[in-house]
């Protein structure tokens, strides 16, 4: 196993600033940050004594470590202009095809932190599940020695399993996101204060379980089949088109999932 011990990023936004800082907080040299706007480079360089630079030239060519932290459409087109041929690179997207790397290194992987990342917000990586996926086995020993730095929850995934996760994780964090997003602007155009559900969602987390289905907490008028309830509500949503059809396919979901095909709306 090659030890790995300088690291330059390609890609300056979410997921490389939080990965760069915790990364270099415990003790790994960041050489270069290349990203395409100088200004979120030298910001991010700033913070881990690096070099930040917009020049794909510039880029440091020892590293013992690639770390590309881009979006999945634009990977391609960075790597074909830089000589990595026989560097160690690894993208850190979850639904990035690994085996595309092959076409600019013989040494790839993927270094997959699941987790919603916001540069202005720090995140406490101890907590934080890193995916490892590689053909190689000693890459794979290498970039669990650099994510054992961070987490002791470190997994080897295949792609297809790395694949299911990612999509797994856009129900749990997208969909959700969008659905309180619904919620929210419902409350405010009735005048109400979206600080009044904060207790429910806690409780809703909270009480998950890793030894149950999230199906055996569910609860509502779906879930007991009230289909006058249902109705009344979808009326209520007539002047909230989107809500409407998200209340109504979402309520048909779980109507189906508990009563099979007795009630239809």
């Amino acid at each position: 196993m090659k030890e790995i011990n300088t690291i330059s990023f390609i890609g300056s936004g979410n997921v490389a600033t939080n990965l760069a800082i915790a990364l270099y907080a415990k003790g790994f040299k960041i050489n270069t940050i290349l990203s395409k706007t100088l200004k979120n480079a030298t910001v991010l360089a700033s913070k881990v004594n690096a070099k930040g630079t917009d020049q794909l030239y510039q880029l440091e060519p020892t590293s013992d470590l690639y770390i590309i932290s881009l979006k999945d459409d634009v990977i391609d087109i960075y790597l074909k202009d830089l000589n990595l041929h026989n560097s160690l690179i690894v993208h850190t997207s979850g639904s990035y095809e690994t085996t595309k790397l092959a076409e600019f290194s013989t040494r790839t992987g993927s270094f997959y932190p699941l987790q919603t990342f916001n540069r202005d917000v720090s995140v406490d990586f101890s907590a934080v599940p890193i995916i490892i996926e590689s053909e190689n086995s000693e890459i794979i020993k290498s970039l669990l020695y650099v994510a054992k730095k961070l987490t002791e929850h470190t997994h080897i995934l295949s792609a297809s399993q790395k694949k299911a996760l990612h999509i797994s994780a856009i129900g749990i964090n997208n969909f959700t996101h969008f659905i309180l997003s619904k919620s929210k602007q419902y409350c405010e155009n009735n005048n109400l204060s979206f600080n009044l559900l904060k207790p429910l969602l806690k409780q809703t987390i909270e009480t998950l379980s890793n030894e149950e289905s999230p199906l055996q907490k569910q609860t509502g008028p779906a879930r007991r089949g009230d289909l006058a309830i249902i109705k009344e509500h979808i009326e209520a949503l007539t002047s909230d088109k989107e809500f409407q059809a998200l209340y109504k396919n979402l309520s048909q979901y779980i109507l189906s999932e508990f009563h099979g095909e007795k009630y239809k709306l």
